[in-house]
């Protein structure tokens, strides 16, 4: 039945109109050829809706959307595999996989359709199952497929709990697999080969990987004339960091990241560590803590190297920095808490802003920590690029802040209750808030009178 049905395409393509032809007998095909494919080492099992039919025309039976492939279950299993077998090479591990992993190929009828992943707990393990549109952009392809990798690495326990695989691990691992491999990475349906034997096609299996020495120029050059992004963007990324036209700088930061995490001694082990203790806690920045103790005793120290490593990534100087202006506006935005106001309980929420003033004073010990030591990360990022003019500004206000976290960490636990009536907590809120309206009111003449301008009228 295969044969007869690839010679009809065959001489359709020969005597009559090939594309024609095609869909016609697309029909047939999908009826006849319904598949499952297998990947190399067994793990990824793709259920197709038709097999893989060659073509004359070399671009497959359907054209693609721009910047998309057509998907296909023989050459997807190729591309699952080639995938997997790049993130396995960059952590340095061998193929010992546990979980299976069913792919379901569907037609969509939405050009913005996503792939979908779940995770299903048996009493045997972990199976996942992935649901891919037929036409996707080959970036999406190899993210879902490292998201599925690592989700099954650190599942390997067997827990019920459901790992926290890190947003910047599966960008920056992507990210390094596009930057080597390109759109050899993905494999898609090849023209007809005719060959001596019974094999009607052939399916290449080889990528063409670049130097790392031009892919890391290239990483260089789009990170150099864009600010970066700091540690706790990295992390807890907002909507608009990863979405649309931001994705590709986000990528960009979570490769160095990767890069340079993987570059500190017996990184890959930690590494290794990490991924196998993330389905023991609830969120991934414990297990990173809880492996690279050696190296960050704190989120804090991981976003202090952070800074320091982008600055000489990045090779920044007074060319490359922000005009005072922006330097200024940006430093408003990371002062700025945001938060979300009802006038009562049945009103929707509304957002709005207070300044770190207001949460100082009117929030708890642990929600006022946790927004001031992201407010601290994203000072320190700030300081990369700052202009040089407001930069004494922007690390006066991260030596405030870090020194009263440092202080309430100090204090008895008593002391960081909200409403304690100690005397050292409330001469350290005194402090603390004395130190930040004279930082606002240096802001606030910075905004008036520019530095650069002032420099100007001098001159």
């Amino acid at each position: 039945m295969v044969l007869v049905l690839v010679l009809a395409l065959f001489w359709a393509g020969r005597w009559g109109n090939a594309h024609a032809d095609e869909a016609a007998l697309r029909a047939l095909v999908d009826n006849a050829l319904a598949l499952t494919a297998y990947s190399y080492s067994g793990q990824f099992i793709i259920h197709g809706s038709h097999a893989t039919v060659p073509s004359l025309e070399g671009g497959g039976l359907l054209s693609p959307a721009p910047g998309s492939v057509t998907l296909e279950a023989q050459p997807l299993a190729v591309s699952c595999e080639r995938i997997k077998e790049g993130v396995l090479r960059i952590l340095g591990l061998p193929d010992r996989w546990r979980g299976p992993v069913h792919v379901w190929l569907w037609g969509a009828t939405n050009v913005t359709a996503s792939p979908e992943v779940a995770a299903s707990y048996y009493a045997d393990g972990w199976r996942y199952n992935v649901r891919l549109p037929d036409q996707l952009a080959s970036s999406e392809l190899v993210r879902t497929v490292v998201y599925v990798v690592l989700l099954e690495l650190a599942n390997r326990a067997g827990t019920p709990r459901i790992a926290d695989i890190p947003r910047w691990l599966v960008e920056g691992l992507t990210g390094t697999l596009l930057a080597e491999a390109g759109p050899d990475l993905v494999l898609q349906p090849n023209a007809l080969l005719l060959k001596r034997g019974n094999n009607w096609g052939a399916l290449q299996s080889s990528t063409r990987n670049q130097h790392p020495a031009e892919v890391w120029r290239g990483l260089r050059a789009r990170l150099g004339g864009t600010p970066p992004l700091s540690f706790g963007d990295l992390s807890l990324p907002a909507p608009n960091l990863i979405t649309g036209t931001n994705l590709a700088h986000y990528r960009d930061t979570a490769q160095v990241f990767v890069e340079e995490l993987l570059r500190l001694p017996h990184s890959r082990p930690l590494l290794q560590g990490m991924l196998v203790q993330l389905s023991a806690f609830l969120n991934w920045q414990v297990a990173f803590l809880h492996a690279y103790h050696a190296y960050f005793p704190s989120l804090l120290s991981v976003e202090k190297w952070w800074a320091l490593t982008l600055l000489q990534y990045t090779g920044r100087d007074t060319a490359h920095t922000w005009p005072p202006a922006v330097t200024l506006q940006e430093l408003d935005q990371v002062l700025a808490v945001p938060v979300e106001i009802r006038a009562n309980a049945r009103d929707l929420p509304k957002r709005g802003l207070i300044t770190l003033q207001q949460a100082i004073e009117d929030w708890d010990g642990l929600q006022q920590t946790r927004v001031l030591r992201t407010k601290v990360e994203q000072l320190l990022a700030l300081d990369v690029c700052a202009a040089q003019e407001v930069r004494p500004l922007v690390e006066a206000y991260q030596r405030t802040l870090s020194a009263y976290l440092e202080h309430r960490r100090q204090m008895p636990n008593a002391a960081l209750l909200r409403g304690q009536s100690l005397v050292e907590y409330r001469l350290l809120i005194r402090d603390v808030l004395r130190r930040l309206d004279t930082l606002d009111r240096q802001r606030a003449k910075y905004r008036a009178a520019p530095p650069e301008a002032a420099g100007a009228r001098q001159a």
